[in-house]
């Protein structure tokens, strides 16, 4: 009885350590850059003042229409992904000819527009973002020249992770304490 206790109590203190390394996972990813054929840019400034995460991507300006520069990171846990953004163009078509956003799971998949369409050059914008990523789901923000010429603009996300605890830990953690509640009632009766 006393040995059944004390292993109730060892699982116990372990789920509890193993629901608190979880939760105080460091908060830190790195992103990657593609400017898929284009001569855009990207850099991943990493933490930056209150934030986790600081990236800016420069759009493609080389005369190819069309084309993404992304910078994406993988979750390495399951994350509430949420900040502010800024953005400007010199596009003198505007903000409607080279937005910014973010995406999930690839640039083609659960894209979400950030700048706003059809404000003139030179156009200055900011605004918040927050989205939800799984463990090993990635992500990232984008900026599209959809006419890849006569300016470029500059897209600057700064971010946090704030980790959301796991389903699966919350639920060991309310077993062991039945579990415990159940001994101690055994051991007293």
């Amino acid at each position: 009885s006393t040995r059944m206790l004390d292993f109730a109590r060892n699982a116990f203190l372990g789920v509890v350590a193993a629901s608190a390394l979880s939760v105080g996972a460091a908060n830190a990813v790195t992103f990657t850059f593609d400017p898929n054929g284009g001569n855009g840019t990207g850099v991943d400034n990493g933490p930056s003042g209150a934030f986790d995460f600081a990236v800016t991507l420069v759009s493609n300006n080389n005369g190819t229409a069309g084309l993404f520069t992304t910078g994406t990171a993988v979750a390495d846990h399951a994350y509430t992904v949420s900040g502010v953004w800024q953005y400007s163009t010199n596009d003198v078509d505007g903000s409607s000819f080279d937005p910014f956003g973010y995406f999930i799971d690839s640039v083609l998949v659960n894209l979400v527009q950030l700048s706003v369409n059809g404000v003139s050059a030179p156009s200055f914008q900011n605004g918040v973002f927050s989205f939800v990523v799984d463990v090993g789901q990635s992500f990232g923000f984008y900026t599209l020249a959809t006419d890849g010429i006569l300016g470029s603009s500059t897209g600057v996300a700064y971010g946090n992770l704030a980790p959301i605890p796991l389903p699966a830990g919350g639920l060991l953690l309310v077993g062991a304490l039945g579990g415990l509640a159940a001994l101690r009632r055994r051991k007293t009766t």
